[in-house]
């Protein structure tokens, strides 16, 4: 018989880690490789080896996670799994759907990176999935580009699961408010188009590295769409054709669309998070950020793990970093 599993009565900054890796992605009822595990652990760099060996060894994370079938889930929640594999393939239908919108949308001038954000990024999308968007542009043109995916988004009859969240100039990519959230968000991005710009944004924002050190852009998962040649080819005649004319265009439309935005804003359900810059664009007027950190401190708190106010890990989640 198998010596039981020692149990610490305070965990480590690395059991903490893992076990918050986890939780977090609980929130959204999705389990996690090991792969996936390591590249969310919090300020804590372990090998995919290190991490196995350290919940085998570890009756902390035993007590109060599960492994099955490959994956961590929260103890109790086996079922997970099974709603994991249906989840994926519903992304992966709601993606083959919409094939066409997204092409038009990688076709779109003056777009450096267009990324999925959200549910769908991570294959988890809901019944009511969105195309949640985050795109970097070339120049100071995103006003021009927003406007032109809003366009476009109609013109396919699909203004409605079409949402330019956050829009970005490669002029000026670095990002507020600098924590946990802000970076969860990033490294979950999934580019359609521009991976050497989501390395600048990287760059750019190095919280994101302090906060998830195994977060490397390139062991990024791939994602299951690649834009058809037509799109690229016109995209590139499109910038030809558009390089002179673009900064008298940018001007209208951050003069009209952003009278239009401004005009809206206050309705919405969290003004406090939208961004109206020359360049940047950030629509998060319904944002989750208070309503995830609190659910995330709240699961913490269920696991029941014994306080230790030297532990940094077992801080708000809502911590600025830098």
């Amino acid at each position: 018989m198998p010596a039981p599993v020692p149990f610490a009565a305070v965990p480590s900054v690395a059991e903490m880690s893992v076990l918050r890796a986890v939780i977090y992605a609980s929130l959204f009822q999705f389990p996690l490789t090991p792969v996936e595990a390591r590249r969310t652990l919090v300020g804590c760099a372990l090998s995919e080896i290190e991490l196995m060996a350290l919940y085998r060894q570890s009756g902390f994370l035993q007590k109060r996670l599960d492994y099955r079938r490959g994956y961590f889930v929260p103890a109790g929640r086996g079922e997970w799994v099974v709603e994991r594999a249906d989840r994926e393939a519903r992304s992966r239908r709601f993606i083959d759907a919409n094939r066409r919108v997204l092409n038009v949308l990688c076709a779109i001038p003056f777009v450096r990176l267009l990324a999925i954000s959200g549910s769908l990024a991570h294959l988890n999308a809901p019944r009511d999935a969105d195309l949640d968007l985050f795109v970097i542009t070339r120049g100071q043109r995103a006003w021009s580009v927003s406007a032109a995916i809003v366009v476009l988004s109609k013109l396919m009859g699909c203004r409605a699961i079409v949402c330019a969240n956050f829009v970005v100039t490669d002029t000026d990519m670095s990002i507020e408010p600098r924590d946990e959230f802000s970076a969860n968000q990033t490294i979950h991005l999934r580019p359609v188009i521009g991976a050497d710009a989501y390395r600048e944004f990287l760059d750019a924002n190095p919280f994101v590295r302090t906060v998830y050190p195994n977060a490397d852009s390139c062991e990024q998962p791939l994602w299951p769409f690649t834009p058809s040649l037509w799109a690229a080819r016109i995209k590139r005649v499109l910038e030809t054709a558009l390089v002179i004319p673009s900064r008298t265009i940018e001007a209208i439309c951050r003069g009209a669309y952003g009278w239009h935005l401004r005009r809206k804003v206050q309705n919405w359900a969290s003004p406090d998070q939208v961004r109206l810059t020359r360049t940047q664009l950030k629509l998060h007027g319904n944002s989750h950020r208070q309503a995830i950190r609190k659910r995330f401190d709240t699961a913490v708190r269920a696991t029941r793990i014994p306080t230790n106010p030297t532990d940094v890990l077992r801080g708000n989640s809502s911590a600025r970093v830098g």
